[in-house]
């Protein structure tokens, strides 16, 4: 009798075991699902942090494509400055080239002039004409 009593509270002991070992079994699977939740989380978190990444790289991306744009419109600025500044200078290579040819004109007048009034048969009248183209080429 003493030996199935002693049995009989092994077995109640190894059933407390027992008990005890599925009462931590199923805090460790709480333990694994609270931590599966975590993962899930933490999963989420990452994936929104892609999308602000990729929204980030989006925006720089437009920002260079800017930066681009206005570099073309400043290069486009400059060629258009560059040929203005070679329409001035064709324009005071016309301004001069004007200026000495209005010089040899009245280079010639009064060649001109000078030859009439050295001439031995000098008429009031020719000289009244070489007076008069001297005053159209000034003019």
């Amino acid at each position: 009798m003493k030996l199935a009593l002693a049995s009989i509270k092994l077995l109640l002991a190894s059933t407390e075991l027992t008990l005890a070992s599925i009462n931590l079994l199923l805090a460790s699977m709480e333990f694994t699902l609270a931590s599966i939740k975590l993962l899930l989380a933490s999963t989420e978190l990452m994936l929104a942090s892609i999308k602000l990444l990729l929204v980030s790289m989006e925006f720089a991306l437009a920002s260079i494509k800017l930066v681009l744009a206005c570099i073309k419109f400043l290069l486009a600025s400059s060629e258009l400055a560059l040929a203005s500044i070679k329409l001035v200078l064709a324009s005071s290579e016309l301004t001069l080239a004007s200026i000495n040819l209005l010089l040899a004109s009245t280079e010639f007048a009064l060649a001109s002039i000078n030859l009439l009034s050295v001439s031995k048969e000098l008429d009031i009248d020719s000289l009244k004409r070489a007076i008069t183209s001297l005053g159209c080429v000034i003019n």
